[in-house]
């Protein structure tokens, strides 16, 4: 397809997805209407902490943390590789090549990271946010044990 084809698409789904929730938001409020319900009635409730399974919400949490660590982890692990790159490419000949500095450093028409490199850059940010999400589920175990030694100590 071609690319305006695509944003022809892309904007005619972003129009229905924000014209449509209204219709459904006012039919549900005027079914809570019809039967009686008060406003307060119709309000959702907080989960119970027996609602879901515990290893369920560790999946959760592990999952959102990873996926919310992941813009931040791919920038800074881009970054890294950036520099990685112009420290290796300066070693290999001996000199410094500014034309492989990172960021604002070098020249704007310096070379570009290839396919390889560019995979690369994005299995550093993706290992990093899986190790960003793996430290935080092992703290919150810690967390957890020493919180249960200490209930049951008393």
């Amino acid at each position: 397809m071609k690319r305006t084809h695509l944003r022809l698409i892309a904007s005619i789904l972003l129009m229905f997805s924000t014209t449509m929730t209204t219709p459904f938001r006012s039919a549900a409020g005027l079914f809570a209407q019809q039967a009686g319900f008060e406003d307060d009635e119709v309000a959702a409730e907080p989960y119970r902490p027996d609602e879901f399974p515990k290893p369920l919400l560790g999946v959760r949490r592990f999952t959102i943390i990873a996926t919310g660590a992941f813009p931040v982890t791919m920038f800074f692990g881009g970054l890294f590789y950036e520099f990685a790159r112009f420290g290796y490419y300066s070693a290999q000949s001996g000199e410094v090549r500014g034309d492989y500095a990172p960021l604002f450093f070098g020249p704007t028409t310096g070379p570009r990271f290839n396919e390889d490199e560019q995979r690369n850059v994005l299995m550093v940010g993706v290992s990093l946010s899986l190790f960003v999400a793996l430290l935080d589920f092992t703290l919150g175990r810690i967390e957890t044990r020493r919180a249960d030694n200490q209930s049951s100590a008393q």
